[in-house]
């Protein structure tokens, strides 16, 4: 196996992506550390490793701080946000490549220009359409937004994948006699697999650490979502912050984001190279 040679950009290259994991890592690292120490470990060694372990911290930011009810409304608003808005996305994009109508590909470019609009200009309406629809303050409110949100991109990236496809799977299935739903739930979609698995991940992520459109439309703690709940934790405790049970509530929040990462992250890296983001 030849050796590999060194020369000054792929070590500046390498230089750049270890110092990048460092300024990623050394904060989770101090999160993970500081969810074991009380307020005294922290502010007499902050970097340092916790002298006793204080494991109750991740107890009362369960409990005391509410947290696993946080955690359960995160998990109800995430699962069918992603559930309906992969579901409309895999639909919309399979009739804007299948059927290039002039009306269907005003929508699409519609769709795209919508990804380009800032978050704050559309807060207002959100809040006026859902207020008028009666879903303020309620979880289902925020699944609509979360799933209207989505879409865009959902289509802008599935777009591609059919467009991949070629028209002969169909025009086969049609002449052994399946229907149109048939051949799309059973043909196309598998077909699509990775396409459907980068828009799945893009949409966990997006609903599971949302913060504006929650904090618009949910007043009820009892209905706040992690990223309401994490802020509401701080402004409770005021001029008394404990940081350990915040640290391991911190803590608590990342780790169904790194599981769920890595469970998918060979699925993630072979949609995206399959063509996911090809325009």
């Amino acid at each position: 196996m030849p050796k590999q040679k060194y020369t000054f950009a792929s070590i500046l290259r390498d230089s750049i992506l270890i110092l990048w994991g460092l300024i990623i890592l050394l904060p989770l690292c101090w999160v993970l550390i500081g969810s074991f120490k009380n307020n005294v470990q922290l502010y007499e060694n902050p970097w340092g490793l916790p002298t006793e372990y204080h494991f109750e911290n991740f107890a009362r930011a369960w409990s005391e701080a509410q947290i696993g009810l946080f955690f359960v409304n995160s998990i109800v608003v995430t699962a069918f946000s992603v559930t309906i808005g992969v579901f409309l996305s895999v639909l919309a994009a399979y009739v804007v490549n299948r059927f290039p109508y002039r009306i269907v590909k005003f929508a699409f470019w519609a769709f795209t220009a919508s990804m380009m609009l800032p978050l704050v200009l559309t807060l207002v309406p959100k809040f006026l359409i859902i207020r008028d629809a009666g879903l303020l303050d309620s979880r289902m409110g925020l699944v609509l937004v979360y799933v209207a949100g989505a879409i865009p991109f959902g289509v802008f990236t599935m777009e591609s994948f059919f467009a991949s496809l070629p028209k002969s799977f169909e025009e086969s299935a049609f002449i052994d006699g399946a229907g149109p739903f048939t051949t799309f739930l059973r043909i196309i979609t598998p077909l699509t697999a990775p396409g459907v698995t980068v828009i799945t991940i893009f949409q966990f992520l997006g609903s599971w650490n949302e913060f504006y459109h929650a904090m618009v439309l949910v007043s009820s703690p009892a209905k706040f979502t992690i990223p309401l709940g994490m802020v509401r934790l701080i402004e409770v405790q005021q001029y008394s912050i404990e940081w350990g049970p915040i640290f391991a509530g911190m803590v608590i929040v990342i780790i169904p984001i790194l599981a769920f990462f890595a469970l998918t992250q060979k699925r993630l890296v072979g949609g995206l190279t399959a063509g996911g983001l090809k325009g």
